[in-house]
């Protein structure tokens, strides 16, 4: 009865903030993530609060894949336009055309399109799937893309422990490409050496 009352009092709560907010159209992801982010931070029961969470960290995850292949593989396929980074397909680096590092992908307007939690580092997202997208179009033998690079997966967490698990998990991550790196460097010295 507990989840049926919370059920009942998340969906009149979205009503009434896609109400105040003015969204005449069902919000998209991004509105939606920012909705129940807000929500759990007034929710006062437990059993909301614990709903809230878990809608969270579930409607978060085909979210977060694309964001993994933004920035560890520079892919940006979004067929339902859900995603705040668009690419220009008239610009690539075949093309004859200039300006391809400030025109080839854009970042559209953040209030509409980045979940709350995640406008503090859109740039940074936005900027690492760039050049990702550069540097494996111009190098895809980089020791970046190699498949012994273990890569993490990003994950909304709403417990220390957990946190604690994705910080040694991206450590890892960078202490392995920072090695991968090393290792090239060192090989590519040695090649010359050799020469």
């Amino acid at each position: 009865m507990i989840l049926l009352h919370c059920s009942l009092e998340f969906t009149h709560q979205l009503a009434l903030i896609k109400y105040l907010l003015g969204y005449t159209v069902s919000p998209n992801t991004s509105q939606l993530f920012t909705v129940i982010y807000y929500m759990s931070f007034t929710a006062v029961s437990p059993p909301l609060y614990s709903l809230l969470l878990t809608f969270i960290r579930a409607c978060s995850q085909p979210y977060l894949r694309h964001i993994e292949q933004w920035i560890f593989n520079g892919h940006c396929w979004d067929p339902y336009l859900e995603f705040p980074i668009t690419q220009n397909q008239e610009f690539d680096l075949s093309s004859q055309k200039t300006g391809f590092w400030k025109h080839a992908f854009s970042l559209v307007e953040k209030e509409k399109s980045v979940p709350l939690f995640l406008r503090s580092i859109i740039n940074e997202i936005f900027t690492c799937g760039k050049s990702v997208f550069v540097l494996k179009s111009c190098c895809a033998q980089h020791p970046l893309f190699a498949p012994e690079v273990y890569r993490f997966h990003l994950s909304i967490s709403f417990s220390s422990v957990k946190f604690s698990s994705l910080c040694y998990e991206a450590n890892r991550y960078h202490d392995r490409v920072i090695a991968f790196m090393k290792e090239d460097s060192d090989r590519r010295k040695s090649l010359v050496n050799h020469l």
